[in-house]
């Protein structure tokens, strides 16, 4: 059993070259932030593991399928559209304070909005996790 079947993949591949907001939005932070540091993250198998694994899955459940999800539900009659997916970048942005630095904690927000735009036109967690995995598969490159 996979975590990701063929299927998803293909469907969020498509998903990637069909939203161009989402494409831009995804490649500026990872530009930005080669360029003022010349440095991506090096590959090891523990890197690789938390990085391609484990803080896609995690953080799109908590984040996507746990704190944007509640803020839809519970105040999508109150809230402008993009509220729930902002407070949630917001969120997501100051947990990776912890492990980066600022500016790059910060640059974190774009590619979180990006996927919480997705998740809330979609609903769908497992591409999301998926385009997370991709996002951060380009760090490594």
């Amino acid at each position: 059993m996979t975590l990701l079947p063929a299927g998803v993949i293909l469907y969020g591949v498509r998903l990637i070259a069909r939203d161009t907001l989402i494409s831009l939005a995804l490649a500026v932070p990872v530009l930005i932030w080669v360029a003022l540091t010349g440095q991506s993250n090096p590959w090891n198998l523990k890197t690789a593991a938390i990085y391609l694994v484990a803080a896609p899955v995690t953080e799109e459940i908590v984040f996507r399928g746990g704190v944007q999800e509640a803020l839809l539900n519970k105040f999508s009659a109150s809230l402008p559209k993009e509220t729930a997916n902002i407070i949630t970048s917001v969120l997501f942005a100051l947990l990776h304070l912890v492990f980066r630095r600022e500016l790059a904690a910060l640059l974190v927000f774009f590619p979180s909005f990006a996927l919480g735009w997705h998740y809330r036109m979609h609903r769908n967690l497992k591409v999301v996790i998926f385009i997370h995995f991709f996002y951060n598969f380009i760090l490594f490159l």
